[in-house]
């Protein structure tokens, strides 16, 4: 590559002889600094003489086998995915590297202690968590906030994450674990590098794994969702990830209108009981499917007036055909909309359910 950038023009050469610099082309110096030198090796575009005309040049530059630097651009830009249109600054790089301990001025903390409820190992609730105390961190370091929790609900995600030893989606936390993921918090204190919070606001997790089963927690503000205060009751803005999903659920159907049936398995389920009451509220007929219980009698009518009492119009459990079930009830209000978080057969008795469209 050396040789060749030297004897390609006997200008290069030229000056190559008398300063034993190489005079590079704007085409091989975009090849040295591109892409963190990626394309540093690939093979040069042959100089086209001085003679060709326009058409012959662009014709050349952009043949299958010569392509021009444009074409290595648009590789790269390919390459990179999701982050292709991203613009890289300071604070980009600050979230994604992390600042040098040393060049910003920690926050100090009071001395105090946070009580936490840990998942100690897989299991029953019962047997796999603890409460316990532990100090808070000396300081806030960079993107840093001191949140008191208010409020933390118990929804069955955090009962399974426990059972399980971390797992919930794709990702599992480390026994041990501070648990809960869901809650509502305020802002007590902020670390250098925190530009979107404020002492007073009101947050809730805006990730999973955060522990929010705690009376004091020092979060990243990259983790962290601000809520506009007083906007929803505090028992509300606690389960406000559950709250969002429901609601889009019945939204983003687009079509409904009251008298409309809505048919949902898991029913039972935190944004199960959500939808119920949003159904409730918008005037829609729900069934609510679940699954059977061990206790068949006595456990299923306690659910199914539980659910009823929260706005279903019909309780079922899940098992037969559904669609024989509302028939022998008398049932005529057709599902227009079928809501299956189950998987495999739950769900095919619930689209069999479902009203046929014309």
């Amino acid at each position: 590559m050396f040789a060749r950038t030297v004897i390609a023009s006997l200008s290069s050469k030229d000056t190559y002889d008398k300063t034993g610099k190489i005079q590079l082309s704007v085409e091989e110096q975009l090849r040295q600094s591109f892409g963190r030198g990626n394309f540093r090796n690939a093979g040069s575009v042959q100089s086209t003489t001085a003679s060709a005309t326009l058409s012959e040049q662009i014709t050349v530059r952009q043949s299958p086998i010569e392509q021009s630097h444009t074409a290595g651009f648009d590789a790269w830009l390919r390459a990179r995915g999701d982050a292709a249109g991203s613009v890289f600054t300071a604070d980009t790089i600050a979230d994604k590297y992390g600042v040098v301990k040393g060049s910003y001025t920690s926050i100090a903390l009071p001395s105090s202690e946070s009580y936490q409820v840990k998942c100690m190992k897989a299991g029953p609730a019962q047997e796999s968590l603890m409460l316990v105390s532990e100090p808070l961190p000396a300081a806030l370091e960079w993107g840093e906030v001191l949140v008191t929790l208010q409020l933390a609900p118990i929804n069955p995600a955090d009962l399974y994450t426990a059972r399980t030893g971390g797992v919930y989606g794709d990702k599992q936390s480390a026994v041990p674990f501070v648990a809960g993921h869901d809650g509502v918090g305020v802002v007590t204190k902020v670390g250098e590098g925190v530009k979107g919070l404020a002492h007073g606001d009101w947050v809730v997790p805006a990730v999973t794994h955060l522990g929010s089963w705690r009376t004091l927690a020092v979060w990243k503000e990259a983790d962290l969702l601000k809520l506009p205060k007083g906007t929803l009751p505090i028992e509300h803005a606690a389960v406000f990830r559950e709250l969002c999903l429901a609601y889009r659920l019945l939204e983003d159907h687009g079509n409904l209108k009251p008298g409309d049936c809505v048919i949902l398995n898991a029913a039972n389920s935190t944004v199960g009981q959500i939808i119920i009451q949003l159904c409730h509220l918008l005037q829609l007929r729900c069934v609510a499917v679940v699954r059977e219980c061990e206790q068949p009698l006595e456990g299923f009518t306690q659910l199914a007036d539980k659910l009823k009492a929260l706005g279903a119009s019909h309780v079922i459990q899940d098992s037969g055909s559904i669609k024989v079930e509302l028939e022998k009830v008398k049932f005529f209000a057709k599902p227009k909309l079928g809501l299956g978080c189950v998987g495999g057969a739950s769900d095919l008795r619930l689209s069999d359910a479902l009203a046929q469209v014309s």
